[in-house]
């Protein structure tokens, strides 16, 4: 691995997390004020798959894990009027706090 070409990764990486969060800031805007829940799968799933590499720093996962958690609380505050449990499908922040630990370990931390 090449330490010039993690650093391009991981700053492309951050770029398609922001364009994503774009989207899912539109879809939680449009569906809040309209009482309805959005369908977020895809780009939860989406985020489920793309991951920092498991030799990337901590560093580079907790970046990308906190600015997930920071959308998520905003998905939580805008849809709070929901069931607790429709609120959790429109949420990953259980799974990407267990993944990151799983790395933490692997790492040695």
């Amino acid at each position: 691995r090449c330490n010039a070409h993690s650093s391009l990764l991981q700053c492309f990486h951050r770029l398609v997390e922001l364009r994503e969060s774009g989207q899912i800031m539109v879809e939680t805007s449009t569906h809040s004020r309209g009482r309805t829940l959005p369908d977020l799968k895809n780009l939860l799933s989406a985020w489920r798959h793309r991951l920092p590499n498991d030799f990337d720093s901590i560093t580079a996962w907790e970046d990308i894990f906190l600015w997930r958690s920071h959308m998520f609380s905003a998905i939580s505050t805008n849809f709070s009027w929901s069931e607790p449990a429709t609120l959790a499908t429109l949420h990953d922040r259980p799974w990407t706090a267990i993944r990151m630990a799983q790395t933490a370990r692997k790492q040695g931390l």
